[in-house]
């Protein structure tokens, strides 16, 4: 009888109203938060081992929730959970930034974030609404192989893909608006096409593409284009219809007649 009046005494540790949690604070102003809340409340209306309540503060698992919220809401970045005694929880969370979308058949299309990962699957009659709502690129992916899932590049070269559209963005002002990668005849070299558009204060409107490979160094590659754009073509950028800066040491254009 000592022995189960102990347990039990033990037990009713857990139960003790002032360590259980009540008051939840999430510090993100998003659309999120209800999935984060959902999430949060499946675990803490859990039981150890059947018996003791897992909403108690001491033996919360903090990482266990980090873990289910990265896994069940692709959208969220990273997670940051704080215990705020005696019966409070603070969660910061940051969401993955969407920068792309890629369809992969005429049905299904995916949100493209910072890595190149496609971590929201939507419906091809949503694709109109992402686009018109945030400043995203077009990722067109042409090849022979019908596997092609969410990730169509692998990643160091997508990064290498991102930092050269960046530099465009910052240093010539030019906006990406689509990128088609072509795998040719096998070749594990991929081609990409970059098309960028910029408007000017006199109305004349520059549409055009950049012609690059997977073996892209975006530092050269960037000093090429703005280094054949300031000296070859000035004024006739509004005519211009392609650069081909495949080759280091020699930049090839073409412009519209």
């Amino acid at each position: 009888m000592l022995v189960i009046f102990l347990a039990a005494s033990f037990i009713a540790l857990f139960y003790i109203p002032k360590f259980r949690v009540k008051n939840i604070k999430i510090e993100n102003n998003s659309t999120l938060n209800p999935d984060v809340i959902e999430i949060l409340k499946n675990e803490l209306n859990k039981k150890l081992f059947l018996i003791i309540p897992r909403d108690n503060i001491f033996i919360l698992r903090k990482k266990h929730i980090i873990q289910k919220i990265l896994k069940n809401i692709g959208e969220v970045k990273s997670v940051k959970i704080k215990k705020d005694f005696p019966n409070g929880l603070i969660i910061n969370f940051e969401e993955k930034k969407t920068i792309g979308i890629y369809c992969k058949t005429e049905e299904k299309c995916f949100l493209i974030d910072e890595n190149g990962d496609g971590f929201q699957e939507i419906e091809a009659q949503e694709r109109v609404r992402e686009l018109s709502e945030k400043k995203i690129i077009i990722f067109e992916v042409v090849t022979n192989n019908p596997d092609t899932s969410s990730r169509f590049l692998e990643q160091e070269k997508f990064i290498n893909l991102m930092e050269f559209t960046r530099g465009a963005e910052n240093l010539l002002n030019l906006k990406t608006e689509k990128i088609t990668i072509k795998t040719e005849g096998g070749s594990p070299v991929q081609k990409y096409e970059i098309y960028f558009s910029k408007g000017s204060a006199s109305g004349e409107n520059e549409k055009w593409f950049a012609i690059l490979d997977s073996k892209i160094a975006p530092k050269i590659t960037l000093e090429n284009l703005k280094l054949i754009l300031d000296s070859n073509i000035k004024e006739k950028r509004n005519r211009l219809e392609y650069i081909d800066l495949r080759l280091q040491n020699k930049v090839f254009f073409k412009l519209k007649f």
